[in-house]
């Protein structure tokens, strides 16, 4: 039968050091897993707002060819008038 041995306690640290390391290292993941939920969560709703004031834009142009007839106009926001372009 063989004898019973003990780890040295150098042996023991280093082991408990690597395991606390793995720990840390999950603990990482976890982390950089969720900011790039975040980030994709965050992404999705600008591509959303993109969008939004495409639809927008696409809206208030029709309008204004509408109103106004003409199909390409150029704006002066600063005194309100609106030129064929």
């Amino acid at each position: 039968m063989s004898q019973d041995q003990k780890l040295q306690q150098e042996e023991i640290d280093s082991i408990k050091m690597i395991q606390s390391q793995k720990i840390k290292l999950n603990e990482e993941l976890a982390a950089i897993t969720l900011a790039e939920f975040e980030l994709k969560t965050r992404k999705q709703a600008a591509e959303n707002f993109y969008n939004s004031l495409k639809e927008a834009e696409k809206s208030i142009a029709a309008e204004l060819q509408t109103k106004y007839g003409f199909q390409k106009v150029h704006l002066n926001l600063e005194t309100g008038d609106i030129t064929e372009a």
